[in-house]
């Protein structure tokens, strides 16, 4: 069971890092390089395709730098992001669901899996749209990509509130039982 534990931390502290690097480095770049603009990653409630186009311009306004760190370091660390984050929402799932309804623990478990390939295919449009500039993309590629960020927002919104609750009541339940 040691062995489990420091592989949770392991991944906890991956995921947690690669979560800072985003949000306190690469993503606030993209950010002042787009004059301000919110990177596709950082809009919960989507985007229309004339934000996305307005988005791509500002990043795309001194050339291709904008795109390239977008597509070469911030996408590069979102390939990896959406696979550790998931796999440590279903590991965190599985260990504090223990004793559940096995249907129940199914579709607790499966929310990390839909948050995770809806990441991937964010990333997919994302990247499309951005490999595309100077020229930019039609209203039905920024409504896709709008699509998979807003999905891809929902089901990690669900999933983290999911594990917060299970760790609640595991917490709530030792503390009850130490007493």
């Amino acid at each position: 069971m040691a062995r489990f534990w420091k592989f949770y931390w392991a991944l906890t502290a991956i995921t947690l890092g690669l979560y800072l690097t985003m949000g306190i480095w690469s993503l606030p770049k993209i950010g002042n390089i787009a004059d301000g603009m919110m990177a596709f990653d950082l809009r919960p409630f989507g985007y229309d395709a004339q934000y996305a186009q307005s988005f791509l311009n500002a990043l795309f306004k001194d050339g291709p730098d904008g795109r390239d760190f977008y597509l070469n370091v911030q996408h590069r660390l979102d390939s990896i992001f959406p696979a550790v984050s998931g796999l440590l929402f279903s590991v965190t799932i599985y260990v504090f669901s223990t004793g559940f309804n096995p249907l129940l623990r199914s579709c607790l478990l499966i929310l990390p899996f839909f948050g995770t390939a809806f990441d991937y295919a964010e990333n997919f449009y994302v990247g499309a749209m951005l490999r595309k500039l100077p020229d930019l993309p039609d209203a039905a590629t920024a409504h896709t990509a709008s699509t998979m960020t807003l999905l891809k927002s929902g089901f990690v919104t669900v999933s983290s509130f999911v594990m917060i609750v299970l760790i609640s009541k595991a917490i709530i339940t030792r503390r009850k039982g130490a007493k």
